[in-house]
């Protein structure tokens, strides 16, 4: 796992560009490939576009297959529903048909959270594949502040477990 802070604006090229020459220098430093590079979010990967523009998420969805093509791994864009979850994504309809998978989260009724294949290219959409709960777990000393560093860890429902397919 590398964490590799980019301002990176996925509608302008030479950003792209610019992107593409650190995950390249990336998989040498690292004697291996890339295979998956996540954007957390994708509103925060085109500040000042229009998720709800065609034109902009077009843009969008185009260079995200270059950086693809780029590193020949998976490029998972997180991008949350609207306000009606029932409606799907927020934004453009482009998103979700440009997409080859998506995965939705659903739930938090009783603590419980359910994971959805919502589109799988070539697959079965609409596919329950988990049911988890999120714990808490401390995963260090205490910060300078004298609080404890903690992190949400996923805890698969006895039972669901062997249902996953991811």
């Amino acid at each position: 796992f590398h964490l590799l802070k980019y301002a990176l604006e996925i509608c302008d090229q030479k950003s792209v560009e610019g992107l593409i020459k650190r995950l390249e220098a990336l998989a040498t430093h690292i004697s291996a490939k890339v295979r998956l590079v996540i954007f957390d979010t994708l509103s925060k990967a085109m500040p000042g576009r229009d998720e709800n523009a065609a034109k902009d998420m077009s843009l969008a969805i185009r260079n995200m297959e270059a950086i693809q093509r780029a590193t020949g791994g998976c490029i998972w864009a997180i991008h949350h529903p609207g306000k009606d979850q029932d409606r799907g994504m927020r934004g453009n309809s482009n998103v979700p048909a440009g997409a080859d998978f998506i995965l939705r989260v659903k739930g938090k009724k009783g603590g419980l959270c359910e994971l959805w294949i919502e589109k799988l290219k070539d697959g079965e959409d609409n596919k329950h594949i988990a049911t988890y709960r999120l714990e808490t777990r401390q995963l260090g000393t205490t910060t300078k502040k004298g609080r404890d560093i903690t992190s949400a860890v996923i805890a698969w429902v006895e039972g669901e477990r062997a249902k996953r397919h991811v």
